[in-house]
C-alpha cells in the first residue's frame, strides 16, 4: 500500500509537493472504522483518498509525476533524466540566466508498506543522469530504518580509472563536462554474490547505469525486488481518456476474467441497480459486450454497451479498476474520475471501498465538491491542489493542515472550500 509520496521540481510543481496516506490518531479514527487498514508493521493505510482544485491548478500534473516515476522504473526504453519539457518553468528561466546550476534537478521519494516491512525509495535526477538514488526498510513501526543501497553520482574533472588517465571528453549527449562515477553502498550484506556486486561496481565507472533498482532486483535482490513488482504489478495510473488505452495496457485474459465475474458486476451495479447480468464480447469488451437489466416486474431487457449511456459505458472502465482495488489489493490512481461519477455515485463507490476488508486503495482527482465531506471522510483523506496566479506554482495540502476546521461543526467542507477559505477555488 502507498503510504507517502513526494515530487518536486515537476511541470507546475517547483518546491516538493508530499501526499500523505497515514489516518489520522487518536480518537478520531473510531468514527471511520473502515476507512483505512492495519497493517503488520503497527502502521495504518488509508484505503481513500480525495483531490480537489480549480481547473489547471495541477492535478493532473501531480498524478502525471506517479506514473512518470513508475515509467522510469518499468519500462527498458527511458532514460533516467530530468527533462526540461517536465521541469517547472520557473526553474527553467533561472536555469536559462545560469542564476541556479541545481534549477534542473528533480526528486521523487515514495514511501510502500508490503506485508511485514515498510519501503522507502528516493530518487534524484539531473540533466545528464542520475544524482542520488536509495532504498531503505524498516521491519517495524519503531524499527530503525536500514539501508538496503544507496547510489550517490561523483562528478570528477579526470578519472584516475580511466586507460589514458586523461582529461574526459564533453559528453554533449549527457550535457556534462565531467566524468560521471557512480559510488554504491550496499547495506544488506550477504544477500547477493559477491562477484555481482563486483562486477556491478566495475560497470559503474562507465557512466551512469539505468536504476539502481532495476540492477539489483534483476540479479536477486529480495527488497528491491518487491519494491519493483508493487510499481510494475500493485500500482496502477489512469486516466479516462478511452477504453481503448486499457484493452492496450492490460493482459486480455484478466480484463475479460474480471468482467465475466460477480464482483465485478456487483461493483457495476453502483450505477445502475437493475442491471442483473453481462455478457462480455472477447474482442470488443467494452463496446459489444450486452447488458441486461430487469424492471420492476421482472421482465428482462438487454442492451449493447455501445448503445447504452454513456455515463454506463464509460462506468465500465472505472469499474474494472474499482474491482482492483478491493479484490486484488491493488493501489489505483485515477484522473479526472468525476467525468462520469456524480456526487451520489462517488458516495457509493467510496462507501464500497470503505465497507469491504481489503489492503487496496483509491486516489482519485475532482472538480466534484460535494466529496469534500466530514461525513464519509476524515481530514487526512481530503486534499487540495491550489496554483498562485503570479508564479504559476501549484501547491498541495492536506485540510488536516487546518486546526481550526474542527469535526463538530454544523457546517460541511464543501461550504468552507467554496467561499475561499481553503484556497484552490479559482475557476472550478
Amino acid at each position: 500500500m502507498l503510504l507517502e509520496y513526494s515530487v518536486s521540481n515537476y511541470k507546475s510543481f517547483n518546491e516538493e509537493a508530499y501526499f500523505d496516506l497515514r489516518p489520522a490518531k487518536g480518537r478520531i479514527l473510531n468514527r471511520y472504522p473502515g476507512n483505512y487498514t492495519e497493517l503488520p508493521t503497527g502502521e495504518r493505510a488509508l484505503k481513500d483518498a480525495i483531490i480537489v482544485g480549480e481547473n489547471a491548478g495541477g492535478k493532473s500534473n501531480f498524478i502525471e509525476s506517479v506514473a512518470y516515476l513508475r515509467d522510469l522504473l518499468v519500462r527498458t526504453d527511458m532514460r533516467p533524466v530530468s527533462r526540461k519539457s517536465l521541469v517547472n518553468s520557473g526553474r527553467l528561466a533561472e536555469s536559462a540566466k545560469g542564476d541556479d546550476v541545481d534549477a534542473l534537478e528533480q526528486g521523487f521519494s515514495v514511501g510502500i508498506a508490503l506485508d511485514n516491512a515498510t519501503y522507502t525509495y528516493s530518487l534524484k535526477l539531473a540533466p545528464w543522469g542520475v544524482l542520488s538514488e536509495s532504498l531503505e526498510m524498516k521491519a517495524a513501526k519503531r524499527k530503525p530504518e536500514t539501508v538496503i543501497f544507496e547510489a550517490l553520482a561523483e562528478l570528477q574533472e579526470a578519472c584516475a580509472d580511466c586507460e589514458k588517465n586523461a582529461e574526459c571528453e564533453v559528453r554533449e549527449s549527457q550535457e556534462v563536462a565531467q566524468c560521471v562515477q557512480m559510488r554504491l553502498v550496499y547495506g544488506k550484506k550477504g544477500s547477493l554474490r559477491e562477484n555481482d556486486v563486483a562486477r556491478m561496481k566495475e560497470s559503474l565507472g562507465e557512466g551512469a547505469p539505468g536504476l539502481m533498482l532495476v540492477w539489483l532486483a534483476a540479479i536477486g535482490d529480495e527488497h528491491c525486488r518487491r519494491v519493483l513488482n508493487w510499481f510494475t504489478d500493485d500500482l496502477f495510473v489512469v486516466r479516462m481518456d478511452s477504453s481503448r488505452s486499457i484493452q492496450t495496457n492490460h493482459e486480455v485474459s484478466d480484463l475479460l476474467e474480471v468482467m465475466g465475474s460477480d464482483e465485478y458486476l456487483k461493483v457495476l451495479q453502483l450505477i445502475d441497480a437493475s442491471i442483473v447480468g453481462l455478457t462480455v464480447d472477447e474482442t470488443r469488451p467494452f463496446d459489444d459486450s450486452v447488458i441486461t437489466r430487469e424492471d420492476g416486474e421482472g421482465r428482462a431487457f438487454e442492451r449493447i454497451v455501445k448503445q447504452d449511456s454513456a455515463g454506463v459505458r464509460t462506468f465500465l472502465v472505472w469499474a474494472y479498476f474499482i474491482y482492483k482495488v478491493i479484490r486484488e489489493g491493488k493501489t489505483v490512481l485515477a484522473d479526472e474520475i468525476d467525468i462520469t461519477i456524480n456526487p451520489v455515485l462517488s458516495e457509493r463507490v467510496l462507501a464500497l471501498i470503505n465497507g469491504v476488508d481489503h489492503d487496496g486503495q483509491l486516489v482519485f482527482t475532482t472538480h466534484n465538491v460535494f466529496n469534500l465531506t466530514l461525513r464519509t471522510s476524515m481530514k487526512e483523506q481530503i486534499y487540495f491542489i491550489t496554483k498562485d496566479p503570479t508564479t504559476l506554482e501549484s501547491s498541495l495540502y492536506s485540510a488536516a493542515d487546518f486546526s481550526e476546521i474542527r469535526y463538530d461543526v454544523k457546517e460541511e467542507l464543501y461550504e468552507f472550500y467554496l467561499s475561499g477559505m481553503l484556497g484552490g477555488t479559482v475557476h472550478v
